[in-house]
Protein backbone atom coordinates (compact mmCIF):
# COMPACT_ATOMS: atom_id res chain seq x y z
CA UNK A 1 0.00 0.00 0.00
CA UNK A 2 3.23 1.95 0.75
CA UNK A 3 4.28 1.99 -2.58
CA UNK A 4 0.83 2.32 -4.06
CA UNK A 5 0.80 6.11 -2.77
CA UNK A 6 4.47 6.52 -3.90
CA UNK A 7 3.46 5.17 -7.43
CA UNK A 8 0.25 7.81 -7.66
CA UNK A 9 3.04 10.13 -7.41
CA UNK A 10 5.25 8.82 -10.07
CA UNK A 11 2.17 8.75 -12.73
CA UNK A 12 0.23 11.47 -11.66
CA UNK A 13 3.10 13.88 -12.25
CA UNK A 14 3.59 13.95 -15.71
CA UNK A 15 -0.15 13.51 -16.15
CA UNK A 16 -0.28 17.08 -14.55
CA UNK A 17 2.24 18.11 -16.17
CA UNK A 18 1.09 19.07 -19.35
CA UNK A 19 -2.03 20.59 -17.90
CA UNK A 20 -0.33 23.20 -16.00
CA UNK A 21 2.35 23.79 -18.52
CA UNK A 22 -0.09 24.13 -21.27
CA UNK A 23 -2.24 27.16 -18.94
CA UNK A 24 0.89 28.64 -18.40
CA UNK A 25 1.71 28.60 -22.00
CA UNK A 26 -1.74 29.74 -23.21
CA UNK A 27 -1.99 32.69 -20.78
CA UNK A 28 1.61 33.69 -20.00
CA UNK A 29 4.87 32.17 -22.55
CA UNK A 30 5.89 29.09 -22.81
CA UNK A 31 9.52 29.88 -21.02
CA UNK A 32 7.50 30.17 -17.98
CA UNK A 33 6.98 26.32 -17.29
CA UNK A 34 10.62 26.18 -16.38
CA UNK A 35 10.06 27.92 -13.38
CA UNK A 36 7.86 25.30 -11.99
CA UNK A 37 11.15 23.64 -10.86
CA UNK A 38 11.58 26.31 -8.49
CA UNK A 39 8.31 26.57 -5.76
CA UNK A 40 8.21 22.77 -6.45
CA UNK A 41 11.99 22.49 -5.33
CA UNK A 42 11.97 24.52 -1.99
CA UNK A 43 8.82 22.55 -1.00
CA UNK A 44 10.90 19.57 -1.63
CA UNK A 45 13.94 21.17 0.26
CA UNK A 46 11.48 21.96 3.39
CA UNK A 47 10.42 18.48 3.77
CA UNK A 48 12.93 16.56 2.86
CA UNK A 49 15.16 17.88 5.71
CA UNK A 50 12.66 16.88 8.84
CA UNK A 51 11.12 14.15 7.42
CA UNK A 52 13.48 11.79 5.25
CA UNK A 53 15.97 10.19 7.33
CA UNK A 54 18.75 7.11 6.24
CA UNK A 55 17.98 4.07 8.25
CA UNK A 56 20.49 2.99 10.89
CA UNK A 57 22.37 0.20 8.47
CA UNK A 58 22.79 3.23 6.17
CA UNK A 59 24.54 5.36 8.84
CA UNK A 60 28.32 5.57 8.96
CA UNK A 61 30.14 6.35 12.28
CA UNK A 62 32.96 7.63 10.48
CA UNK A 63 32.24 9.83 7.37
CA UNK A 64 35.82 9.74 6.30
CA UNK A 65 37.11 6.28 6.72
CA UNK A 66 33.88 4.20 5.71
CA UNK A 67 32.94 6.10 2.62
CA UNK A 68 34.74 7.12 -0.66
CA UNK A 69 33.41 8.63 -3.44
CA UNK A 70 33.94 7.22 -6.68
CA UNK A 71 34.61 9.94 -8.76
CA UNK A 72 35.44 8.12 -11.56
CA UNK A 73 32.32 5.84 -11.90
CA UNK A 74 30.54 8.95 -11.08
CA UNK A 75 32.34 10.95 -13.86
CA UNK A 76 31.97 7.92 -16.59
CA UNK A 77 28.54 7.60 -15.61
CA UNK A 78 27.75 11.49 -16.27
CA UNK A 79 29.46 12.20 -19.29
CA UNK A 80 27.41 8.77 -20.48
CA UNK A 81 24.45 9.55 -19.67
CA UNK A 82 24.79 13.02 -20.68
CA UNK A 83 26.30 11.86 -24.59
CA UNK A 84 23.08 9.73 -24.35
CA UNK A 85 20.99 12.90 -24.12
CA UNK A 86 22.47 14.72 -26.99
CA UNK A 87 21.95 11.61 -29.25
CA UNK A 88 18.34 11.14 -28.24
CA UNK A 89 17.72 15.01 -28.66
CA UNK A 90 19.59 16.11 -31.59
CA UNK A 91 19.40 12.67 -33.25
CA UNK A 92 16.35 13.34 -35.49
CA UNK A 93 17.32 16.74 -35.89
CA UNK A 94 20.41 15.78 -37.56
CA UNK A 95 19.50 13.07 -39.16
CA UNK A 96 21.34 10.23 -36.60
CA UNK A 97 24.42 8.59 -37.91
CA UNK A 98 24.98 10.55 -40.77
CA UNK A 99 25.84 13.51 -38.84
CA UNK A 100 29.70 13.48 -37.31
CA UNK A 101 28.46 15.33 -34.80
CA UNK A 102 25.96 12.56 -33.58
CA UNK A 103 28.41 9.58 -34.23
CA UNK A 104 30.89 11.29 -32.12
CA UNK A 105 28.19 11.54 -28.99
CA UNK A 106 27.34 7.93 -30.07
CA UNK A 107 31.11 6.34 -29.77
CA UNK A 108 31.34 8.49 -26.26
CA UNK A 109 27.98 7.17 -24.86
CA UNK A 110 29.07 3.73 -25.66
CA UNK A 111 32.57 3.74 -24.48
CA UNK A 112 31.48 5.82 -21.05
CA UNK A 113 28.70 3.25 -20.89
CA UNK A 114 30.33 0.06 -21.02
CA UNK A 115 33.44 1.52 -19.26
CA UNK A 116 31.21 2.86 -16.18
CA UNK A 117 29.69 -1.20 -15.87
CA UNK A 118 33.63 -2.49 -16.14
CA UNK A 119 34.58 -0.14 -13.45
CA UNK A 120 31.30 -0.35 -11.27
CA UNK A 121 31.63 -3.95 -10.85
CA UNK A 122 34.97 -3.87 -9.61
CA UNK A 123 34.37 -1.36 -6.73
CA UNK A 124 33.80 -2.09 -3.37
CA UNK A 125 31.38 1.04 -2.85
CA UNK A 126 30.19 2.09 -6.43
CA UNK A 127 27.99 4.76 -7.81
CA UNK A 128 25.96 1.84 -9.28
CA UNK A 129 26.15 -1.65 -7.97
CA UNK A 130 25.45 -3.51 -11.12
CA UNK A 131 25.43 -7.12 -9.22
CA UNK A 132 21.74 -6.66 -7.75
CA UNK A 133 20.85 -7.37 -11.79
CA UNK A 134 22.01 -11.12 -10.26
CA UNK A 135 18.23 -11.03 -8.78
CA UNK A 136 16.43 -12.49 -11.59
CA UNK A 137 13.34 -10.45 -10.33
CA UNK A 138 15.17 -7.31 -10.18
CA UNK A 139 16.50 -7.75 -13.37
CA UNK A 140 13.46 -8.73 -15.05
CA UNK A 141 11.65 -5.97 -13.31
CA UNK A 142 14.10 -3.77 -14.39
CA UNK A 143 13.89 -4.51 -17.69
CA UNK A 144 9.99 -4.42 -17.47
CA UNK A 145 10.22 -1.03 -16.07
CA UNK A 146 12.64 0.32 -18.85
CA UNK A 147 9.71 -0.67 -21.59
CA UNK A 148 7.57 1.04 -19.48
CA UNK A 149 9.21 4.84 -19.31
CA UNK A 150 10.01 4.39 -23.13
CA UNK A 151 6.15 4.01 -23.75
CA UNK A 152 4.19 6.56 -21.03
CA UNK A 153 6.76 9.07 -22.01
CA UNK A 154 6.56 8.61 -26.08
CA UNK A 155 2.79 7.84 -25.39
CA UNK A 156 2.62 10.97 -23.31
CA UNK A 157 3.97 13.77 -25.60
CA UNK A 158 2.64 11.81 -28.89
CA UNK A 159 -1.26 12.62 -27.68
CA UNK A 160 -1.10 16.40 -26.81
CA UNK A 161 1.40 16.47 -30.20
CA UNK A 162 -1.29 15.42 -32.42
CA UNK A 163 -4.14 17.34 -30.78
CA UNK A 164 -2.50 20.78 -30.99
CA UNK A 165 -1.19 20.36 -34.45
CA UNK A 166 -3.64 18.24 -36.59
CA UNK A 167 -6.90 19.07 -34.12
CA UNK A 168 -5.72 22.51 -33.29
CA UNK A 169 -6.32 22.33 -29.77
CA UNK A 170 -4.87 24.91 -27.26
CA UNK A 171 -1.68 23.75 -24.79
CA UNK A 172 -4.53 24.22 -22.04
CA UNK A 173 -7.20 22.19 -23.88
CA UNK A 174 -4.54 19.36 -24.98
CA UNK A 175 -3.63 18.77 -21.27
CA UNK A 176 -7.29 18.79 -20.59
CA UNK A 177 -7.55 15.06 -22.18
CA UNK A 178 -4.49 14.23 -20.34
CA UNK A 179 -5.97 15.08 -16.79
CA UNK A 180 -8.81 12.94 -16.32
CA UNK A 181 -6.35 9.66 -16.90
CA UNK A 182 -4.78 11.45 -13.43
CA UNK A 183 -7.49 10.82 -11.67
CA UNK A 184 -8.15 8.04 -12.72
CA UNK A 185 -4.93 6.44 -11.53
CA UNK A 186 -5.13 8.08 -8.41
CA UNK A 187 -8.39 5.85 -7.62
CA UNK A 188 -7.02 2.64 -8.97
CA UNK A 189 -3.13 2.54 -7.24
CA UNK A 190 -4.99 2.03 -3.65
CA UNK A 191 -7.25 -0.55 -5.77
CA UNK A 192 -4.19 -2.13 -6.78
CA UNK A 193 -2.45 -1.96 -3.32
CA UNK A 194 -5.51 -4.06 -1.70
CA UNK A 195 -5.33 -6.54 -4.98
CA UNK A 196 -1.62 -7.19 -3.82
CA UNK A 197 -3.02 -9.10 -0.49
CA UNK A 198 -5.05 -11.39 -2.73
CA UNK A 199 -3.22 -11.80 -6.33
CA UNK A 200 0.25 -12.07 -7.31
CA UNK A 201 1.91 -9.55 -8.71
CA UNK A 202 2.34 -10.61 -12.08
CA UNK A 203 -1.05 -10.71 -12.92
CA UNK A 204 -1.89 -7.67 -11.75
CA UNK A 205 0.43 -6.13 -14.43
CA UNK A 206 -0.33 -8.53 -17.05
CA UNK A 207 -3.70 -7.28 -16.44
CA UNK A 208 -2.35 -3.43 -16.82
CA UNK A 209 -0.30 -4.32 -19.85
CA UNK A 210 -3.64 -5.34 -21.75
CA UNK A 211 -5.48 -2.65 -20.47
CA UNK A 212 -2.68 0.06 -21.99
CA UNK A 213 -2.12 -1.04 -24.86
CA UNK A 214 -6.08 -1.40 -25.61
CA UNK A 215 -6.07 2.06 -25.24
CA UNK A 216 -2.99 2.75 -26.95
CA UNK A 217 -4.89 0.44 -30.06
CA UNK A 218 -7.78 2.69 -29.48
CA UNK A 219 -5.50 5.85 -30.56
CA UNK A 220 -4.26 4.28 -33.25
CA UNK A 221 -7.83 4.18 -34.98
CA UNK A 222 -8.24 8.07 -34.39
CA UNK A 223 -9.24 10.61 -37.15
CA UNK A 224 -8.96 13.77 -38.13
CA UNK A 225 -12.69 13.98 -36.62
CA UNK A 226 -11.95 12.73 -33.37
CA UNK A 227 -13.82 14.40 -30.64
CA UNK A 228 -12.89 15.66 -27.19
CA UNK A 229 -14.64 12.95 -25.23
CA UNK A 230 -13.42 10.20 -27.17
CA UNK A 231 -9.66 11.59 -26.54
CA UNK A 232 -10.64 12.02 -23.26
CA UNK A 233 -11.80 7.91 -22.88
CA UNK A 234 -8.83 6.42 -24.23
CA UNK A 235 -6.21 8.16 -22.35
CA UNK A 236 -8.47 7.14 -19.28
CA UNK A 237 -8.30 3.44 -20.62
CA UNK A 238 -4.66 4.06 -21.28
CA UNK A 239 -4.17 6.10 -17.13
CA UNK A 240 -6.09 2.88 -15.61
CA UNK A 241 -3.79 0.31 -16.89
CA UNK A 242 -1.10 1.81 -15.82
CA UNK A 243 -1.94 1.85 -12.57
CA UNK A 244 -1.38 -1.41 -12.31
CA UNK A 245 1.86 -1.20 -13.28
CA UNK A 246 4.04 0.49 -11.41
CA UNK A 247 3.09 -0.73 -7.81
CA UNK A 248 3.24 -4.71 -9.24
CA UNK A 249 6.84 -4.38 -11.07
CA UNK A 250 7.88 -2.45 -7.90
CA UNK A 251 7.08 -5.19 -5.86
CA UNK A 252 8.10 -7.51 -7.78
CA UNK A 253 11.61 -5.79 -8.08
CA UNK A 254 12.55 -5.27 -4.71
CA UNK A 255 11.01 -8.56 -2.88
CA UNK A 256 14.17 -10.40 -2.69
CA UNK A 257 16.90 -7.16 -2.07
CA UNK A 258 19.01 -6.93 0.82
CA UNK A 259 17.88 -3.79 2.62
CA UNK A 260 21.75 -3.09 2.80
CA UNK A 261 21.90 -2.92 -1.22
CA UNK A 262 17.82 -1.50 -1.21
CA UNK A 263 19.76 2.18 -2.21
CA UNK A 264 21.33 0.87 -4.71
CA UNK A 265 18.84 -1.10 -6.12
CA UNK A 266 16.60 1.85 -6.27
CA UNK A 267 18.94 3.95 -8.37
CA UNK A 268 19.33 1.32 -11.69
CA UNK A 269 15.61 0.61 -10.59
CA UNK A 270 14.89 4.14 -11.68
CA UNK A 271 17.40 4.95 -14.28
CA UNK A 272 16.28 2.52 -16.40
CA UNK A 273 12.58 4.52 -16.27
CA UNK A 274 14.27 8.01 -17.02
CA UNK A 275 16.39 6.33 -19.67
CA UNK A 276 13.56 4.28 -21.20
CA UNK A 277 11.44 7.82 -21.31
CA UNK A 278 14.09 9.58 -23.23
CA UNK A 279 15.06 6.83 -25.33
CA UNK A 280 10.67 6.55 -25.98
CA UNK A 281 10.56 10.19 -26.98
CA UNK A 282 13.50 10.30 -29.25
CA UNK A 283 12.09 6.82 -30.82
CA UNK A 284 8.79 8.52 -31.35
CA UNK A 285 9.67 11.93 -32.80
CA UNK A 286 11.79 10.41 -35.33
CA UNK A 287 9.47 7.94 -36.01
CA UNK A 288 6.43 10.68 -36.75
CA UNK A 289 9.11 11.75 -38.88
CA UNK A 290 9.93 8.83 -40.90
CA UNK A 291 6.44 7.58 -41.46
CA UNK A 292 4.66 10.86 -42.43
CA UNK A 293 7.28 10.78 -45.28
CA UNK A 294 6.49 7.59 -45.95
CA UNK A 295 2.67 7.89 -46.35
CA UNK A 296 3.19 11.52 -48.24
CA UNK A 297 4.93 9.82 -50.73
CA UNK A 298 2.42 6.57 -51.08
CA UNK A 299 -0.48 9.95 -50.84
CA UNK A 300 1.09 11.63 -53.53
CA UNK A 301 1.29 8.48 -56.03
CA UNK A 302 -2.42 8.85 -56.02
CA UNK A 303 -2.17 12.65 -57.14
CA UNK A 304 -2.52 12.44 -60.89
CA UNK A 305 -4.13 13.22 -63.66
CA UNK A 306 -4.94 10.34 -64.43
CA UNK A 307 -7.00 9.39 -60.79
CA UNK A 308 -10.56 10.35 -61.27
CA UNK A 309 -10.77 10.92 -57.30
CA UNK A 310 -8.43 13.35 -57.88
CA UNK A 311 -9.56 15.02 -60.71
CA UNK A 312 -13.11 15.23 -58.98
CA UNK A 313 -12.06 16.89 -55.77
CA UNK A 314 -9.56 19.51 -57.61
CA UNK A 315 -12.65 20.38 -60.31
CA UNK A 316 -15.02 20.60 -57.19
CA UNK A 317 -12.65 22.80 -54.70
CA UNK A 318 -11.42 25.05 -58.38
CA UNK A 319 -15.83 25.61 -58.40
CA UNK A 320 -16.05 26.68 -54.95
CA UNK A 321 -12.85 29.03 -55.03
CA UNK A 322 -14.42 30.66 -58.06
CA UNK A 323 -17.54 30.87 -56.51
CA UNK A 324 -15.50 33.12 -53.72
CA UNK A 325 -14.23 35.13 -56.12
CA UNK A 326 -10.80 34.33 -57.67
CA UNK A 327 -10.54 33.94 -61.33
CA UNK A 328 -10.21 30.23 -62.82
CA UNK A 329 -6.14 30.28 -63.25
CA UNK A 330 -5.62 31.38 -59.38
CA UNK A 331 -8.93 28.90 -58.70
CA UNK A 332 -7.16 25.99 -60.50
CA UNK A 333 -3.94 26.67 -58.32
CA UNK A 334 -5.24 27.29 -55.00
CA UNK A 335 -7.60 23.63 -54.92
CA UNK A 336 -4.18 22.29 -55.88
CA UNK A 337 -2.22 23.92 -52.95
CA UNK A 338 -5.61 23.18 -50.56
CA UNK A 339 -5.75 19.40 -51.65
CA UNK A 340 -1.74 19.15 -51.17
CA UNK A 341 -2.16 20.08 -47.74
CA UNK A 342 -4.91 17.92 -46.97
CA UNK A 343 -2.67 15.12 -48.16
CA UNK A 344 -0.46 16.47 -45.54
CA UNK A 345 -2.38 16.72 -42.36
CA UNK A 346 -3.38 12.80 -43.66
CA UNK A 347 -0.16 11.78 -43.83
CA UNK A 348 0.92 13.16 -40.57
CA UNK A 349 -2.44 11.91 -38.96
CA UNK A 350 -1.27 8.09 -40.67
CA UNK A 351 1.83 8.46 -38.85
CA UNK A 352 0.17 9.35 -35.50
CA UNK A 353 -1.45 5.99 -36.07
CA UNK A 354 1.68 4.01 -36.31
CA UNK A 355 3.48 5.42 -33.71
CA UNK A 356 -0.02 4.99 -31.30
CA UNK A 357 0.17 1.37 -32.60
CA UNK A 358 3.69 0.89 -31.98
CA UNK A 359 3.77 1.57 -28.58
CA UNK A 360 0.75 -0.60 -28.05
CA UNK A 361 2.56 -4.08 -29.55
CA UNK A 362 5.78 -2.60 -27.53
CA UNK A 363 3.64 -2.62 -23.94
CA UNK A 364 3.18 -6.10 -25.04
CA UNK A 365 6.53 -7.15 -24.94
CA UNK A 366 6.36 -6.87 -20.79
CA UNK A 367 4.08 -9.92 -20.91
CA UNK A 368 6.44 -12.31 -21.39
CA UNK A 369 8.72 -11.27 -18.98
CA UNK A 370 6.29 -11.82 -16.42
CA UNK A 371 6.29 -15.17 -16.86
CA UNK A 372 9.96 -15.51 -16.55
CA UNK A 373 9.94 -13.72 -12.75
CA UNK A 374 9.95 -16.25 -9.88
CA UNK A 375 6.73 -16.87 -8.29
CA UNK A 376 6.08 -13.85 -5.59
CA UNK A 377 3.15 -14.64 -3.24
CA UNK A 378 0.59 -12.07 -2.27
CA UNK A 379 1.28 -9.49 0.60
CA UNK A 380 -0.23 -10.42 3.28
CA UNK A 381 1.05 -7.90 5.77
CA UNK A 382 -0.99 -6.35 9.01
CA UNK A 383 -2.69 -3.09 7.78
CA UNK A 384 -1.82 0.18 9.12
CA UNK A 385 -4.18 1.47 11.22
CA UNK A 386 -4.25 4.90 13.33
Amino acid sequence: MAMAVFGMGVVVAPVIGPTLGGWITDNFSWGWIFFINVPIGMVALLLTSPLVHDPPYLVRKSLGQDFQVDYMGFGLLALGLGSLEIVLDEGQRKDWLSSNYIVTFAILTAVCLVGVVIWELRQKQPVIDFHVLKERNFALATGSMLVLGFVLYGSTMLLPLFLQTLLGYTAMLSGMVLSPGGIAVCVAMPVVGMLLRRYQARWLVIFGVAVSAAGLMAMSRFTLQLDYATAVRTRIVQSFGLAFLFVPISTVAFMRIPRERMNYATGLFNLARNIGGSSGIAATTTMLARRAQYHQSVLVSHLTPYDPAYRDALAKAAMALQAGGSSGSDAAAQAQGMIYGTLLKQSSMLAFADAFWVMGMLFLVIIPLMFLIRKVPPVRGPVMVE
